[in-house]
């Protein structure tokens, strides 16, 4: 069995165009979808998700030690300080309560409460005047997303 097959291989095969079936006008051609290259991810992508996964982890643990010595020691006010939560990552498609260019210039957590502010009066809108200025910021120019 195993000689036939060596001897199948090793036959070299036969010549298409000997055939009586074969039609010269027709072209032969390749593969019809090329080859995919590889795609690598950027450099130091996975460090960055696992510095965030450590911080995070930290984070918890410290608010998890401080809540068990606020409940050993009955101290209220550090109860509170465990309960600081850290900022929601937004899911894909999710709109922010305030974009992060509005949260420099406004001393308020919502749009809502922001248009339910009497515009007669200047001094209630509550805005961070000191972080106003003359100066133009030109922000970093960031690939999107999957591209």
């Amino acid at each position: 069995m195993r000689e036939q097959f060596k001897t199948a291989i090793e036959k070299p095969p036969e010549e298409i165009g000997d055939s009586k079936y074969f039609d010269n006008r027709v072209s032969m051609s390749g593969p019809s979808r090329p080859r995919r290259g590889f795609k690598f991810h950027e450099k130091g992508k996975f460090e960055q998700q696992a510095a965030k996964l450590r911080t995070k982890a930290q984070l918890e643990r410290l608010q998890s030690e401080i809540s068990l010595a606020a409940k050993k020691t009955g101290i209220a006010s550090a109860a509170k300080l465990a309960s600081i939560l850290p900022k929601r990552e937004l899911k894909e498609g999710e709109v922010p309560e305030v974009e992060w260019w509005d949260s420099f210039v406004m001393s308020i957590d919502k749009y809502e409460d922001f248009l339910s502010i009497d515009e007669s009066s200047p001094e209630k809108l509550l805005l961070k005047y000191e972080s106003i200025n003359n100066l133009v910021e030109h922000p970093i120019q960031l690939k999107p997303p999957g591209g």
